[in-house]
Order: C-alpha cells, then structure tokens, then sequence
C-alpha cells in the first residue's frame, strides 16, 4: 500500500503538468453535425416521408489558414402531422482537414483524412399561419464518432495519462487500450417560415438555428447562428446553408463562417389519411 501511494503521488506533478497542455484540436465534424433535414409540405393529410440527402461542407477550422472540407451522405424519416411533426436518422461523412504545419510563420497545409458516423433528431410543432403559410418551431439533437488521421492531433494525451496513471491499479492492463475515436454531441433550438401552395407542388422556406456542440476534449461549447434557405419541387429538395459563431476560448476561426449545400430525394410512404374537421 505505501507502494502504491508512493507511485500515485510522484507522479502527480508530472501529469499536473500534462494536464495543462491539452489536445490543440478537437473534432473535425464540430459545426458540421446540425444539417437541415428536408420535411414535406402539409396539404392537409398525414405525411410520412423517407429521405435520402447527399451534402457538401465547409467546416469551422482551427486556426487561420486551415481547411475543412467534407462530404456527407444520411437518410431520415419525417412523420409530419397539422399540429406536429419529427424527423431522424443517420448520417455518414468523410473527407479531409488541412493543417497548418508551420504555425503562424506561413501556410504549409498538410491534409489529414477524416471520416465518422452519428444521428440526428428534431421534434416540434407546426402552426398553421394561413392556407398556403406554416410555421415549424422545434428542437434538435445530434451525436457523432469521428475517426481517421485527423483523430490523432484531437487525441487528450493529458487525459489518458491521468487515466493511465490512477486507473491502472484499479483496471489492471485493460486502461492501457490504445484505441482512440473522437465525437461530440450537440443540441439546437430551430424556426421555420414555409410558404407552399395548395394547388402547387414546390415549397420555399426559411430557416434559422442556434445550436450548441461540444466535442471530446474540448471544455466549452461552440455556438453558431445558422441559416437554412430551402426549396422543394415535387420530391427533389435543395438547400443552402450559412452559419458563423463564436467559441469562448477562441479556438475556432468562424471568420469565413459555415457553408453546406445539399440535395435530397425523399419517398412517400404510408396510408395519407386527410383530416376532417370536427363538427359542431
């Protein structure tokens, strides 16, 4: 015992100081994960849709100079009804974030691939504002696990040090596992204004988010104000999305904001039942 104690308080010093550095990165993903999911227009029956999207991004980065690009693949479905409506599913990305290797002296961009999974969710209500106009208002949800090369420069060495050092005896050699995986986890609030005609199969809208992420290692959320312009025709939808924000420890740079570009394909299913109104 007096052993042990020995080796636990030696140590400390040294991961103390471990400890002060951190990781330099965090996921590459972090901004990217909030996409707009494409949800029919209400023509007075029951919707439920399944869609398919393919998507384009310009991620947050780092540091000046950086690049982050990926693409992103994902389904979800839309259950949509006169007063409320929920959309989820998965989504899939991979690509490539640029590093500065030279660290303020010049741009010398290395690429490190990137690639990762998660899933999404919004739920919310939907307020009817006259016979071609409604109004979606609802909250999300979305969480991922990110891997690739990139992983490593977000990889909290100090962290595992910890670990490693008070854990050990505890957990005995399964601590010393070197596998590593980033992710993170968001959560938004959303407004939607969309204009559909009746007698029409095209729907316009717009969109505006404010969404809360956080990634592993990181200790404080970034947030970013995002805006979504949307257009459907018959089953083929596109979007473009913008977004800038702000993270309280300055790691990020949003100074050229966010840009996604999406388009989707989304497929009926399900018995349309319409709505009657009740009599009096």
């Amino acid at each position: 015992m007096r052993t042990l104690r020995f080796l636990l308080f030696s140590g400390l010093p040294f991961v103390l100081l471990l400890a002060a550095c951190g990781p330099k990165y965090g996921p590459a993903y972090l901004g990217s994960n909030n996409a707009y999911m494409v949800k029919p227009a209400y023509k007075g029956t029951r919707v439920n849709t399944v869609s398919l999207n393919g998507r384009y991004n310009r991620g947050a980065v780092y540091y000046d100079g950086e690049r982050n690009n990926t693409g992103e693949i994902s389904a979800h479905v839309t259950f949509l009804r006169r007063g409320f409506y929920y959309s989820g599913g998965l989504f899939g990305y991979f690509g490539r974030y640029q590093v500065d290797t030279l660290g303020g002296e010049g741009v010398s961009l290395t690429p490190y691939r990137v690639n990762g999974f998660g899933a999404r969710h919004e739920l919310g209500a939907r307020i009817e504002l006259s016979r071609d106009w409604d109004f979606l208002m609802g909250v999300g949800l979305q969480s991922f696990s990110e891997r690739g090369k990139f992983t490593e420069l977000s990889r909290d060495e100090a962290g595992e040090v910890i670990n490693k050092v008070f854990l050990f005896p505890f957990l005995g050699p399964d601590v010393l596992d070197d596998e590593f995986k980033s992710g993170a986890f968001g959560y938004n609030a959303n407004f939607n204004v969309r204009y559909a005609p009746l007698e029409s199969d095209y729907l316009l809208g717009l969109r505006y988010c404010y969404d809360l992420s956080v990634g592993n290692g990181l200790t404080n959320f970034m947030r970013t104000h995002q805006l979504t312009l949307h257009g459907s025709y018959r089953r083929f939808s596109g979007y473009c999305q913008f977004g800038f924000g702000s993270y309280r420890e300055n790691i990020y740079d949003l100074q050229d904001g966010l840009f996604h570009a999406g388009l989707a394909y989304s497929i009926p299913f399900g018995r349309k039942r319409p709505v009657v109104a009740p009599t009096e």
